[in-house]
């Protein structure tokens, strides 16, 4: 005969165990250091969808009983909100496939072909590194257009294939829809692939998060934060010391159709990729993680120019020219060559470079350009005659048009807010000869280098300029090629 006990609240009664009104048994640890117990502290992944007695982690605690904490370190962060490849970012290549970017997705397959022999594909230009006993995360956002189909091979996360081409990855670890219509999770080491049991795919049309965690003895696999796949080395691939044999990885994705053909056309739409390393402390700084998003400030961003954002043309050098007060005269760039033609007169601040930063909107994520700092240098191109040279430069920012007589609105003008340039002196500039020949250097009065500790911070649609300004008389005649290099990123 089975004997069953109760607990029954006994709040009324001394030394009886209490439940709530919920009938959940009330406890408190007893303050009495001589009667305490041990609470161990665990994460769980899995509470047992996929792992029959569910997958739990315990917390480590070093030996000077210290708490492993972790925190991310930003490799990649990109939204596909542009309506064209960022080319200093990504390589594209295609067998009669086509790829595209609008509404704010990657689209691979646009023409939404099931032509056999024909693929598409995808990867950033940079790797993302795995460390000893740290999590490389990799977060790819998107959907396909219909159902998984037979015949139609996709697959993206981070890993190493031919393209164009239909070769199988030759290392990595990815999602892959595969020729029978099966959503698995793979790793490939050196082209030897271990995979999950069959995934459910997920809805067509709705945007997931699909999410592969690389450790150096355990792949997880999760879409919209729940578990859906694991390979664990030790059981699934006891031969190997880690999942990829290169230890570095570019994000991929692409898209193929082998000798048969497909049913339907499908189509993989990607919106976001978010890479994350937990765990190494790689002490990089935060200009540091944007310059590996491609973020720098040498460079067009994502929905703008591509190439760099200098004034450098190939081959050639600008035409020497007056500047103005008003106008970029000399050419607009983030820095470049500026060949200034030395006659404005004296106390007038002439435009030698100028640079907007894009406005941005929808299809051009609006960044805020942080200016770290700024190197100049010159040489004489064309003699000067009658005064030497006596001058200073500034960098000019955060003015709302392209002009330095910019004015301050008044507050809560009724027309809108305009901001006057702010200005921080560079260097004073000299030439000393008044009959200063072709290559004579232009003495500045700190080297002309200027480094920020505090960063200047131009938001989109402002401006950033560097002008020149005469002490005394300007020279007759003259010219002087100015080298301009700003260090920073967009954020």
């Amino acid at each position: 005969m089975a004997l069953d006990s109760f607990i029954q609240g006994g709040s009324s009664v001394s030394n009886k165990a209490n439940v709530d009104a919920n009938f959940n048994l009330q406890i408190r640890p007893p303050t009495n250091k001589d009667q305490t117990g041990f609470v161990g502290l665990v994460g769980i992944n899995d509470d047992g969808t996929i792992v029959a007695a569910g997958r739990r982690n315990r917390v480590y605690v070093t030996e000077g009983n210290r708490m492993a904490v972790a925190l991310p370190m930003l490799l990649w962060d990109d939204t596909f909100n542009a309506t064209s490849q960022n080319t200093s970012k990504y390589n594209f290549a295609a067998t009669t496939m086509t790829g595209s970017q609008a509404g704010g997705v990657l689209i691979l397959n646009t023409s939404a072909i099931t032509t056999i022999n024909t693929n598409c594909g995808i990867r950033t230009q940079r790797v993302f590194p795995m460390f000893g006993k740290s999590e490389l995360r990799c977060n790819t956002s998107g959907f396909l257009t219909t159902v998984p189909q037979t015949n139609m091979l996709i697959e993206f996360g981070l890993f190493t294939a031919t393209i164009p081409g239909a070769a199988a990855p030759t290392d990595g670890v990815f999602f892959r829809y595969n020729a029978a219509a099966e959503l698995r999770g793979v790793i490939s080491y050196n082209g030897t692939e271990t995979q999950t049991t069959a995934i459910t795919a997920p809805s067509a049309n709705v945007n997931h998060d699909f999410v592969i965690v690389c450790q150096t003895n355990t792949v997880l696999f999760y879409i919209d934060d729940i578990l859906v796949g694991k390979i664990d080395l030790l059981t699934d691939a006891p031969g190997l010391g880690q999942p990829m044999i290169q230890a570095a990885q570019p994000w991929c994705a692409r898209q193929v159709i082998a000798g048969s053909a497909p049913a339907s056309a499908t189509q993989l739409r990607i919106s976001d990729v978010f890479i994350t390393e937990l765990g190494a402390n790689a002490n990089k700084t935060w200009n540091d993680q944007k310059a590996g998003f491609g973020h720098t400030a040498y460079q067009g961003q994502n929905g703008g120019t591509m190439g760099t954002t200098a004034l450098w043309a190939n081959n050639s050098n600008p035409a020497a020219t007056v500047p103005t007060n008003t106008t970029a005269a000399l050419g607009t760039g983030l820095g470049g060559k500026f060949q200034e033609t030395l006659t404005l007169a004296a106390g007038t601040d002439g435009i030698i470079c100028s640079f907007q930063n894009p406005v941005g909107g929808v299809n051009q994520t609006p960044r805020n350009l942080v200016i770290t700092g700024i190197s100049v240098s010159g040489v004489v191109t064309v003699a000067l005659t009658t005064s030497p040279l006596s001058g200073a430069l500034a960098l000019c920012f955060g003015h709302t048009a392209v002009s330095l007589a910019t004015a301050e609105s008044a507050t809560f003008a009724a027309a809108g807010t305009t901001k006057a340039p702010r200005r921080i002196g560079i260097t004073t500039t000299s030439v000393a000869s008044v009959t200063a020949a072709a290559g004579t250097p232009v003495v500045l009065g700190n080297g002309g280098e200027q480094t920020f500790r505090s960063p200047i911070m131009v938001a989109p649609g402002e401006f950033v300029a560097v002008c020149h300004n005469k002490i005394s008389a300007a020279p007759a005649t003259g010219a002087i090629m100015w080298v301009i290099t700003i260090d920073g990123y967009f954020e």
